[in-house]
């Protein structure tokens, strides 16, 4: 038995904000302003043509106030009241998400090979397929953060989207496969099972012939004491490569002093006088999918389906 679904994906807009107000402007009528004090119904549809500017609140360390952010965006949008706030969404079908993604998550999709281009679509319908309702508490599957995918709206198809090719899908055996993916994985790619404690046979880590995005932080021997334990820093100081527990180690580091200073799971840690300097490569969580080392083996003459199985042990694109 065969089943055909027209697959639709909903997406939480501009997550990493409290929105204040939403105004309306419907081609051809008046304008409509839409804040969380006057905003009393549950669910709201945005007319379809419409033009949408979005008030909201920000912070980061240098400022703090209100802004407008501009995005071009089409599609089916609606409204919820959530916990005093409004959201916004977008429900559209999965390959617009994924090409939204697929532009998002690349910095400019033009001066990429056309087959890491295409391995990275599959890699990222994979995952969308395999992670719906990521944000059941709000009835989303994703956001448009990193923590789900990065999504920005919708974007031109690039010539390789084609009937047959939108069809392929990563299987492992008779099951889509799990495909995670970061920006670079430097040295190497990580097992799931060292990194997040879950084995999955096509998630192996390796060695890679290439160290992308070499960083280095330096942090006072007293301050990564009190974040994590001495005795956690000294078994850390022994650990080479994909390090045990370093997805924990990286969150817990940055969510105290700001995201980024820890990069990746592959690092060192060296113990100085009065500070650790911690090194390391790659940007990202490093398990399965490398989107920058998947196009250095696209210049390097592999196609779409070598690069994926180059990252994926054993699966079929079929």
């Amino acid at each position: 038995m065969f089943f055909i679904i027209f697959l639709q994906v909903t997406v939480n807009l501009f997550s990493k904000y409290n929105i204040e107000e939403i105004t309306i402007k419907e081609i051809g009528k008046k304008v409509v302003n839409i804040n969380k004090q006057t905003f009393l119904a549950p669910y709201y549809k945005l007319p379809y043509k419409s033009n949408i500017k979005i008030k909201l609140n920000f912070n980061n360390q240098r400022k703090t106030g209100k802004k407008i952010v501009k995005r071009n965006l089409e599609g089916n949008f609606f409204i919820k009241k959530y916990n005093n706030d409004i959201l916004l969404f977008e429900k559209l079908n999965l390959n617009t998400y994924v090409l939204g993604v697929l532009n998002s998550e690349t910095s400019d999709i033009n001066t990429i090979p056309t087959e890491a281009l295409k391995a990275f679509y599959l890699v990222i319908k994979n995952y969308s397929l395999t992670h719906l309702k990521r944000h059941k508490n709000i009835n989303a599957d994703f956001c448009d953060i990193a923590h789900c995918q990065l999504y920005y709206g919708k974007f031109l198809s690039p010539d390789f989207i084609s009937p047959d090719f939108i069809k392929e899908n990563i299987y492992y055996k008779e099951s889509l496969a799990i495909t995670p993916y970061s920006s670079s994985c430097g040295e190497y790619t990580c097992n799931s099972k060292i990194i997040w404690n879950k084995e999955y046979p096509y998630l192996k880590g390796k060695k890679l012939n290439t160290v992308l995005d070499k960083w280095q932080y330096k942090i006072s021997k007293k301050e990564l004491n009190m974040i994590i334990g001495e005795n956690s820093v000294k078994k850390l100081i022994l650990e080479k490569g994909c390090i045990k527990g370093g997805e924990n180690f990286r969150r817990k580091i940055n969510q105290k002093l700001g995201w980024n200073k820890v990069k990746s799971n592959v690092f060192t840690i060296k113990e100085n006088k009065n500070y650790y300097t911690i090194k390391g490569s790659g940007f990202g969580h490093n398990v399965g999918f490398c989107i920058k080392e998947a196009i250095l083996l696209a210049k390097r003459g592999m196609n779409y389906k070598e690069i994926l199985k180059y990252f994926f042990n054993g699966v079929k694109i079929r």
